[in-house]
């Protein structure tokens, strides 16, 4: 059996240095899984773990963390799921705030604000 280290931090690791060649100022963002149970609580802290190890001042790597006040339970009031892994358009909005969140100190400091559309 593959260790978690293996099937999802080196891919991950691998994608960064292929970004990073094309661009060494590459601002990258990685999402966590949504499930807050499982495998996921094994995975996350590595991942946490990938990303502050791999983080340089030009090349940040931020991680998304859209399972916080996630409910992957179709079967409870208010869902974010509606088959238990994938989103509903609850859980589309609140994915869609943590990926812009997680963005947003970039986007704000980009060209684009001076533009005016953030």
């Amino acid at each position: 059996m593959r260790l978690p280290w293996e099937t999802i931090v080196v891919p991950l690791t691998d994608m960064i240095a292929q970004l990073r060649t094309k661009n060494p100022n590459v601002r990258i963002c990685v999402g966590h899984l949504n499930f807050n149970g499982g495998p996921a609580l094994d995975i996350r802290p590595l991942v946490e773990a990938m990303a502050e190890r791999l983080t340089t001042e030009a090349s940040p790597v931020v991680t998304v963390h859209h399972y916080r006040n996630w409910n992957e339970k179709p079967t409870e009031e208010n869902p974010d799921t509606f088959d238990w892994a994938h989103p509903n358009l609850s859980g589309q909005k609140k994915m869609a705030k943590a990926w812009l969140d997680a963005m947003r100190p970039w986007i704000e400091t980009s060209k684009h604000k001076e533009s005016g559309l953030f």
